[in-house]
């Protein structure tokens, strides 16, 4: 928890899952390849126009290098003109002003798209973050669990008003989404619990620390309501998910993880030791092009 971000990232986009390359911390910045297979390129391949929206500067982790080997067509970071005048919600660019650029991004007709949005306003740290007069009394009258101290109890709440902001912009852009003429899918996931190491000092409810909670995910046809089911996955299943979904079936490494997802579900997203010394040795190859 509190970091991470670039993890998850890098396994929801290659759909390689980093326990299969235990000395990589840094994904980012430790693999040298000219090119990077994964969900970009299979919907290259099937005609998809890609962007990437992330507004912090775009050589933060190496990404203006990662993005262009995956293969996206566009990158518009907090450097580009459409965050020129963006405002700000705390230390970050709002949630709301990240949602602008999103749907600005998407056209009315031309080539399927897709668009990879990482927000960052909820991001961390949640000390002294400078708010308005109505946003610091709006945070301060969250109501938050007994036991913490004042400065841990304005931390969680700080925590909670940008995940208000980031709430309200889900469904923003999901409505939004709905009233397009093109049919969307929409994958909305967390990267990793925010760094409130203080609070979790309370307890999770299901027993588990910090470091052993997984993140939610949310896959939805704006527009076209059906019963809701729970798949436990791990974030290097949602590529092929989201494929599958969208019927783009071209990679035969995502077709492989389709075919080993079975397998995981009844074990809550679990890999046992066989499959992971497989999946390794899988993961090595591809990683090499093989």
């Amino acid at each position: 928890f509190g970091g991470g971000t670039i993890r998850t990232e890098f396994e929801v986009l290659t759909g390689l899952p980093l326990s299969s390359f235990p000395g990589l911390q840094y994904p980012y910045l430790g693999i040298e390849s000219a090119h990077l297979r994964g969900l970009v390129s299979s919907l290259k391949h099937a005609g998809y126009r890609s962007t990437a929206v992330h507004p912090n500067k775009g050589g933060f982790w190496n990404r203006r290098n990662v993005f262009r080997q995956l293969g996206f067509d566009r990158f518009i970071s907090e450097d580009d003109p459409a965050f020129a005048k963006a405002p700000r919600r705390g230390y970050y660019i709002s949630d709301a002003a990240f949602t602008d650029v999103v749907l600005s991004s998407l056209a009315a007709d031309g080539p399927p798209q897709f668009v990879f949005g990482i927000s960052i306003e909820e991001h961390g740290p949640y000390d002294n973050v400078p708010l308005s007069a109505d946003a610091a009394a709006a945070r301060n009258a969250i109501p938050v669990p007994a036991g913490l101290d004042p400065a841990s109890t304005q931390r969680l709440q700080t925590y909670l008003l940008h995940q208000r902001d980031a709430d309200a912009q889900l469904g923003r852009l999901a409505s939004a989404l709905a009233q397009r003429a093109r049919p969307s899918l929409l994958l909305f996931y967390g990267d990793h619990l925010p760094g409130l190491g203080d609070v979790y000092q309370l307890g999770f409810d299901d027993g588990r620390d910090a470091s052993e909670q997984p993140v939610p995910y949310l896959l939805i046809e704006p527009g076209q309501p059906h019963a809701p089911t729970r798949r436990d996955l791990p974030a290097w299943m949602l590529g092929s998910t989201i494929l599958d979904r969208a019927g783009v079936r071209n990679d035969p490494w995502f077709a492989l993880l389709a075919a080993v997802q079975p397998a995981l579900e009844p074990q809550h997203g679990h890999v046992d030791d066989a499959l992971a010394h497989q999946l390794a040795a899988a993961s090595a190859l591809r990683l090499r092009g093989q």
